[in-house]
């Protein structure tokens, strides 16, 4: 099974971008890119969404092992969310793009 971080530095890796390019353009630090690949700090939503943007890689890729996994019934899934913003406006961006994978993925 493979981890968030993972997916994210492979897309990186495919695309030819450093972890300072990255960080760079979605001004973080080249450190908080390094600790985000390697899944050991907790990710906003906000910065996971701009680092998908700009990887090309749709957000519902980050979970779709995952799921695809649980449906096969080789491993349960526990996704927990949660969400900082600090703009009220980006909610239902956020709403937009968690609601169609969590309704794809529940067994009805």
């Amino acid at each position: 099974m493979e981890k968030t971080g993972a997916i994210l530095k492979k897309a990186r890796e495919t695309k030819g971008y450093s972890q300072e390019y990255v960080a760079e353009k979605l001004k973080v630090s080249s450190s908080t890119i390094s600790r985000l690949e390697s899944n050991c700090c907790n990710m906003k939503m906000g910065l996971i969404h701009a680092y998908c943007q700009l990887l090309d890689v749709p957000f519902e890729n980050l979970f779709a092992q995952d799921a695809n996994q649980s449906r096969q019934g080789l491993s349960p899934v526990s996704v927990s969310i949660n969400i900082q913003i600090n703009d009220i406006g980006l909610l239902p961006t956020m709403y937009n793009e968690i609601m169609p994978i969590i309704n794809k993925h529940i067994k009805k």
